[in-house]
């Protein structure tokens, strides 16, 4: 690859964000050499990255773009076990496309893995999906059977998020039976743990006793990793929880907490408050509950603020840079005109030498010529430097405003989050299966309400939602959740747009309770059809369809129905049109007056 080839610039621009540490000395093998940086990323993810960005540092000095994408994929490791996401991702996503590029299908394979395993834990289930798969793709060409075999497991692992429980079993069981039957009996852990996650889910007690019982005949080397025992410790607490044994679970999650705390996974932590949480409201000690659960929420704002940190920082240090961009540039210019001046004395002595009075008159006139366009260079740099100043002030209060913007937005999805939290600590205490209905519905809404705050921090305009994506998530998430052996098929035509807040909310509202609706009550069970949505402008107005082609409704049964009447409530707040037929199914359609300008994502 040329060496100033535009992925080359990249990594070099990632030199400013790697300032010099002082680290304990360490021998040039031990420092420079990329195995002993992966160890080091495994067992001490803290101090990985400091040494990697050392390291890092290093590779860009050498202009080695290969060795400055396997640095980067380290680094996104080390930040993916701390719990620092958007870094993983940053890092990962600077290694892609040297490998790509190189067609290097081991390490395509690996950063593949390794970014859907990030969105997975932001919970963008779609995005990890895809990733996971271009990994299987990518590890079948290898002809890698671990590799395969994990990729199933994390496809397993995001499909079990979207309750697509048989393709979620199915996935785990090849996964396992790919170790099992090629000697790889210390790599089974990954598969029987979220196997057996899955059991319990299922409340399928028996066989998780079971899978547990062939997790701990494992050869050591399967949970030789803090992640893995800490994931066993949680599932076998979890067993007990669900078995009667509470007292011995809180035993064991404490345990796990112990060791990602030890070891600073934040994300693990803030996995283990959530499990002591939940263990100590079974315990009826609802004081602790509420306590872990808001250290939970706490690591996720902690982490938010680390990241504003940084990107302060880096503002910053372009700022003190630019200002010494600016110095240079100026005293470049004062040593020119020094150089031209001394050049035009030394014109004017030969020029004396040969007439006097000629001679006064240049000197007249280049000393009036000097000092007007003096006055000028100066009157122009003064006007710039101003018109700068002014710039850069706009800049970094429009910038400010972006950040204390999204601030805002993280803050009230992690709300919105914590009250989802409670309402299910509350509905697992209940045995009403009816009051258990209506809080599951609270919760979605709840969730749609959540999904718009966070596309409003995570996009690159904190005012406004991209519809589209936001639509199409709804769809997937309700499309999972609908009725047991339904085979029905849902479908989208939603036009790129950018919606502000006052729209996109009561829209997504609208969307979850027609989706939720049909996909619980259009069709018998067995019985195959279509539910879909699509959203488009229609000259000053958007036009917003969902619709089905079940077995109908009839007209009267929606008057006293709570969904119904928040709908009614949405729209006329938007002052919307609804009309609604039963003709070969259900068709609701909307006619949505909008005042603002129509954009495009």
């Amino acid at each position: 690859m040329p060496k100033h080839s535009p992925l080359y610039l990249l990594f070099l621009l990632l030199s400013v964000q790697l300032p010099a540490q002082d680290l304990p000395e360490l021998s040039p093998e031990a420092l420079y050499h990329n195995d002993s940086l992966w160890n080091m990323t495994l067992e001490n993810p803290p101090l990985a990255v400091p040494y990697g960005k050392q390291l890092l540092s290093r590779a860009l000095k050498e202009r080695n773009i290969e060795w400055c994408a396997d640095i980067s994929a380290r680094l996104s490791v080390a930040y993916d076990l701390l719990g620092y996401k958007d870094s993983a991702a940053y890092f990962a996503l600077r290694a892609l496309p040297v490998y790509e590029t190189l067609e290097d299908l081991a390490d395509m394979a690996f950063v593949y893995n390794g970014l859907g395993l990030i969105y997975y834990s932001q919970k963008q289930y779609p995005l990890a999906i895809s990733y996971h798969k271009r990994s299987l793709d990518t590890e079948i060409q290898l002809k890698n059977l671990e590799g395969v075999a994990s990729s199933m497991v994390n496809l397993g692992i995001c499909y079990a998020y979207l309750d697509s429980t048989e393709r979620t079993i199915r996935y785990y069981l090849q996964a396992d039976s790919i170790y099992r039957n090629n000697g790889m009996e210390q790599m089974r852990s990954g598969a029987l743990s979220n196997l057996l996650n899955m059991y319990l889910r299922l409340k399928e007690y028996d066989r998780a006793r079971t899978i547990m019982n062939e997790l701990k005949k494992l050869p050591p080397k399967g949970l030789e990793l803090p992640e893995d025992r800490i994931m066993q410790l949680n599932l076998e607490a979890s067993l007990l929880l669900n078995t009667g044994q509470p007292q011995a679970a809180l035993a064991l999650h404490r345990k796990a907490t112990a060791l990602a705390e030890q070891f600073r996974m934040r994300e693990k932590m803030r996995e283990c408050y959530e499990k002591l949480a939940e263990n100590h409201a079974r315990l009826q000690r609802y004081d602790s509950a509420y306590h872990y659960l808001f250290k939970s929420t706490g690591i996720g704002d902690s982490l938010y603020n680390v990241q504003l940190a940084a990107q302060v920082n880096d503002l910053s240090l372009q700022y003190e840079t630019e200002k010494k961009d600016r110095a240079l540039a100026e005293l470049r210019v004062r040593n020119l005109q020094d150089i031209q001046k001394q050049r035009l004395q030394d014109e004017e002595l030969r020029e004396k030498k040969l007439q006097i009075y000629i001679l006064g008159l240049l000197i007249f006139i280049a000393s009036g010529t000097v000092l007007a366009l003096a006055y000028i260079v100066r009157t122009n740099r003064r006007n710039n430097r101003l018109l700068q100043e002014k710039n850069r002030l706009i800049e970094e209060n429009l910038q400010h405003r972006e950040i204390l913007l999204g601030e805002v937005h993280h803050r009230v999805k992690n709300n919105l989050q914590l009250v989802v939290s409670i309402l299910q600590l509350q509905a697992r205490s209940l045995d009403d299966e009816k009051v258990r209905s209506v809080l599951d519905d609270c919760i979605h809404r709840i969730h749609t309400m959540g999904r718009i705050h966070r596309q409003l921090y995570t996009g690159d305009n904190p005012e406004t939602v991209a519809i589209r994506p936001f639509i199409q998530e709804i769809a997937e998430v309700l499309g999972e959740n609908g009725k047991p052996g339904a085979p029905v098929r849902f479908e989208s035509d939603i036009e790129a747009l950018q919606l502000p807040l006052e729209y996109a909310v009561p829209l997504g509202l609208i969307i979850n309770e027609l989706l939720t609706n049909a996909a619980k009550y259009a069709f018998d069970d067995n019985t195959a059809g279509t539910i879909g949505v699509s959203l488009h402008r229609d000259g000053e107005q958007l036009r917003l369809s969902v619709y089905d082609n079940g077995k109908g409704m009839d007209p009267g049964s929606t008057g006293d129905s709570f969904g119904f009447r928040l709908i009614g409530s949405m729209v006329r707040q938007i002052g919307a049109e609804w009309n609604t037929g039963y003709s070969g199914g259900t068709r609701h359609i909307f006619f949505i007056p909008f005042t603002g300008q129509f954009k495009t994502t």
